[in-house]
C-alpha cells in the first residue's frame, strides 16, 4: 500500500527528479527487504556466477553507485553500476528523461552524467565492507570514457584499473546513442586497440 501512494506521488515530479527522489530513498535504505522467493527453475550460471535468478538491474539507473544500500535489498542477482568515466561528467542539457506514458517507459538521454570513478569507487568500496565480491547480487561497473577526452582507449583503461578490484564484472560501453561519436569505437579499427 505504501508502495502504491509513494509511486503515485513520485510521477507528480518531472521524471528526472523522480529518478533522484528514488536514489535518495534507496541511499538512506528506507525500504523495506523483498520477501526472497527461491525457485530453482529460475538458477542461471552467468559468467561463472550461479545466480538465483535471470533478474537484475541494467547500467543506467544507479550512475553513481549511490543507491547501493537499498538496492541489495530488492533480490536482484545483479545490479550495474554506471555508466562511470573517469572524471566527472555533466551529460547532456535537460530536459533529457521522459515518461511515454502510452508505452509505460521512459526514454533517457543523459549522457554518462555521473560523478567520475574515483567517487564511484568510494562508494562500491563502502559497500564492500558489507556485501563482499561474488555474493549476490553480485555487482557489476559500466565503463564510458568523457565526451571531451583525448583519449577514449585511455579513459577505459583508467576505469578498469580503478574498478577491477571492486567489481565483479565490468561492461566496457561503446554502444549509448547518447554520447557523440561513442558507436565509432564499435569499427574493427578503434575497437581492435581497445
Amino acid at each position: 500500500m505504501l508502495e502504491k501512494i509513494f509511486i503515485t506521488l513520485i510521477r507528480q515530479f518531472p521524471a528526472e527528479i523522480s529518478h533522484n527522489i528514488a536514489i535518495l530513498i534507496l541511499k538512506l535504505n528506507l525500504l523495506s527487504k523483498k520477501k526472497r522467493v527461491i525457485d530453482n527453475s529460475l538458477r542461471v550460471n552467468l559468467f561463472g556466477f550461479n545466480l538465483s535468478n535471470p533478474i537484475g538491474l541494467a547500467a543506467g539507473f544507479d550512475k553513481n553507485a549511490e543507491a547501493l544500500p537499498g538496492l541489495l535489498k530488492q533480490n536482484f542477482s545483479f545490479i550495474e553500476i554506471g555508466t562511470v568515466t573517469p572524471y566527472f561528467q555533466k551529460g547532456n542539457e535537460k530536459p533529457r528523461v521522459f515518461r511515454i506514458a502510452e508505452e509505460k517507459s521512459i526514454l533517457n538521454k543523459l549522457g554518462f552524467p555521473n560523478k567520475g570513478a574515483k567517487r564511484v569507487f568510494k562508494n562500491i568500496i563502502k559497500v564492500r565492507k558489507k556485501h563482499p565480491l561474488g555474493t549476490e547480487p553480485i555487482i557489476g561497473v559500466n565503463i564510458g570514457h568523457n565526451k571531451n577526452t583525448s583519449s577514449p582507449v585511455k579513459d577505459y583503461v583508467i576505469c578498469l584499473e580503478t574498478f577491477f578490484s571492486v567489481a565483479d564484472y565490468i561492461t566496457v560501453n561503446i554502444s549509448s546513442p547518447n554520447t557523440p561519436g561513442l558507436r565509432r569505437l564499435q569499427y574493427k579499427t578503434k575497437l581492435e586497440p581497445l
